[in-house]
């Protein structure tokens, strides 16, 4: 593959506009996929670095651990405790799968503290595990049905998937680089219009859900991508006396 003036993309970065022809041909054979190139003067090529951009995922990655303590630990004493765990099918349509395990605190009447972690793949690109926690809003009725709407804030790594890394130093030399992944601040919308409660009318502890999940990747090329995935899954609530 020959670059010459053009904008090339690379799963996660852009190879910048190439003042003199340059080849790249062992970059990109089979199983390769991501090469972070940045032109830093019209001969030079670098590695890209997001060193900018690991304060505010470190931030997500801390408020999630204390909310999953705060979820853990802070639940109130009483005769029978109900302890909600959620497994759900998490992937963007079917083409990128993935799986969601979580936990959930009703702390003020219809308002749910949530905290979950999952790992969702899209293959010969990447990987990715996340944690994530926020705030759902749920009405139940009285025959079942129930809707529900959240925020939450996630911390999400990802690793190439498929692949080798190479960069090339300023020498023009290619060599392969470990795979040690990079961080993302993970923001997400929660819109729950398929809820069945099974716990109005039965004595079965299980809720059904079908969700639609609005979530951000950022850092992405400087900017933020969005993606939108379904959950698909049940609670379970386990009684503890």
């Amino acid at each position: 593959m020959r670059i010459f003036g053009r904008w090339l993309r690379c799963d996660e970065s852009v190879v910048e506009r190439v003042p003199t022809e340059k080849t790249l041909q062992p970059l990109f054979r089979e199983n390769i996929f991501f090469v972070e190139l940045q032109t830093i003067t019209h001969s030079q090529w670098h590695c890209v670095v997001h060193n900018k951009k690991i304060n505010i995922c470190a931030i997500s990655l801390i408020i999630n651990l204390l909310l999953i303590a705060n979820l853990t630990f802070g639940q109130e004493e009483k005769e029978e405790k109900m302890i909600p765990i959620n497994i759900s099918y998490f992937g963007e349509t079917f083409a990128h799968p993935g799986v969601q395990a979580g936990y959930e605190n009703n702390f003020f009447r219809k308002f749910i503290f949530t905290a979950s972690m999952g790992t969702r793949i899209h293959q010969r690109n990447h990987a990715g595990f996340f944690l994530s926690s926020g705030v759902d809003w749920r009405h139940t009725f009285g025959f079942g049905y129930s809707m529900e709407f959240g925020l939450g804030l996630g911390y999400l790594h990802t690793w190439v998937h498929g692949g080798k890394i190479y960069v090339v130093d300023d020498g023009g030399k290619v060599s392969s680089k470990s795979n040690y992944g990079r961080s993302h601040f993970m923001p997400s919308v929660k819109i729950g219009l398929i809820g069945w409660d099974f716990r109005q009318k039965t004595n079965l502890p299980l809720r059904l859900n079908a969700d639609i999940i609005a979530f951000g990747r950022y850092p992405f090329n400087n900017y933020m991508l969005p993606h939108v995935a379904i959950k698909l899954g049940g609670t379970y609530y386990f009684s503890i006396k």
